[in-house]
């Protein structure tokens, strides 16, 4: 069992960490599409609806989780960070909605080197950007 704090540190450096892949994101759309048209713009612009849809999906289904699976729990002192099992479900839950998360930026990448367009790719990383940033490890969980 980990100590509270060493617990906190490792939560807080694996989401610094999909805050900064996210991140690095951008720059790589901005890079691939730097290069000229897109693979299949024709492909990206029919799908847009469909891959906002599935980014919809992924933000709403890491709501859920968190909140079924940590949010509640916590408030409700079912759950703490004391016990190796609650630590074990605090950091799966949060890795695992925090990768949901990142998913939305990802299939806005695929979207943006499909278009060959920057713009495409910045409400899904920009949304998942934000999400990340609003997810950040619960302070309920060190009380």
């Amino acid at each position: 069992m980990r100590s509270q704090e060493a617990f906190r540190r490792l939560l807080f450096v694996i989401w610094g960490a999909f805050i900064l892949s996210t991140t690095g994101l951008f720059a790589v759309v901005y890079v691939g599409v730097a290069s000229g048209e897109g693979l299949n713009p024709a492909f990206a612009a029919k799908e847009q609806v469909t891959f906002a849809v599935v980014a919809f999906a992924l933000a709403l289904g890491s709501n859920i989780l968190l909140r079924h699976f940590l949010y509640l729990p916590l408030a409700r002192r079912i759950l703490e960070s004391e016990s190796v099992a609650g630590q074990r479900r605090i950091l799966v839950s949060c890795v695992v909605a925090w990768a949901m998360t990142q998913g939305m930026a990802v299939l806005g990448l695929v979207l943006a080197l499909l278009a060959g367009s920057f713009q495409v790719f910045l409400p899904f990383g920009g949304g998942g950007l934000a999400l990340l940033l609003l997810r950040k490890p619960p302070r309920s969980a060190f009380n």
